[in-house]
């Protein structure tokens, strides 16, 4: 009859770790150490081979289904803030664009009106009646026109009404300065618009990071561009052919 000594179980081998992992009781790193099975629990470890301590792999408890379902909404909800923030920092570099064109048109299209108001004074009676009857006609007896107005075709001034600031000094001496208020205002509200797209972007590749708010600019131009054309066919009043001027001008600043 003989004796036989119960064997206490192996440990199941079951990897390496294959990245960098301190021992939580004395900092060794476990890198390349084997991770196990351990018999008695059942956990999956890695024993540290400077202290002898195991240390378990599954720190924390798996989320379930619930995991995707969080991320996904959370995905989702970042998405909508991204897209939210493009709308508007193309609709507010549209719309300040738009406001900066007609600001700065402000004094122009009262001189244009001026200028026409005196040329049909020095017009005879027969040349004012004839005007008088034309269809691009809109001003009032007394030959007062607003900046809604209509000017007769045969205006000298009418292809090129630039000429009619001259003398004013010229478009840019006859800019409304209010618009530098717009020019100020567009400012500041870029600046939150630029810290979001700078932290939203940080980890991007620096083409891409400069791409999108390009793209948002860009948008906003071909908006502008559409909006302009939108309102480029003949007969133009006066405030049109004064923003004819400016947009050139106040647009890209």
């Amino acid at each position: 009859m003989t004796d036989s000594t119960p064997t206490e179980p192996r440990e199941e081998v079951l990897s390496t770790i294959a990245g960098d992992r301190a021992c939580a009781t004395c900092g060794f790193n476990l890198h390349g150490q084997q991770v196990v099975r351990e018999p008695h629990y059942g956990l999956v470890a890695a024993r540290c081979p400077e202290c002898g301590t195991l240390a378990a792999l599954q720190e924390y408890p798996a989320l379930g289904k619930w995991s995707r379902r969080w991320a996904t909404t959370l995905a989702g909800l970042w998405l909508f803030v991204m897209i939210g923030v493009f709308a508007g920092t193309t609709m507010m570099t549209f719309g300040l664009t738009i406001g900066s064109v007609e600001s700065a048109s402000d004094i122009a299209e009262t001189q244009l009106a001026s200028q026409y108001s005196d040329w049909v004074r020095g017009l005879d009676q027969a040349q004012q009646d004839a005007i008088g009857q034309s269809i691009y006609f809109a001003g009032n007896a007394n030959f007062t026109y607003s900046p809604w107005d209509v000017p007769d075709p045969s205006w000298p001034m009418i292809d090129d009404p630039a000429r009619a600031l001259d003398d004013i000094g010229g478009p840019w001496a006859a800019m409304d300065r209010t618009v530098r208020w717009l020019w100020i205002l567009l400012a500041v509200l870029a600046c939150p618009f630029g810290i979001f797209w700078s932290l939203a972007l940080l980890h991007q590749k620096p083409w891409i990071a400069g791409l999108v708010p390009l793209a948002a600019v860009a948008a906003a131009g071909s908006l502008f561009i559409s909006f302009g054309m939108s309102e480029s066919a003949p007969p133009y009043t006066f405030d049109e052919m004064a923003r004819s001027i400016y947009t050139p001008i106040a647009a890209p600043i």
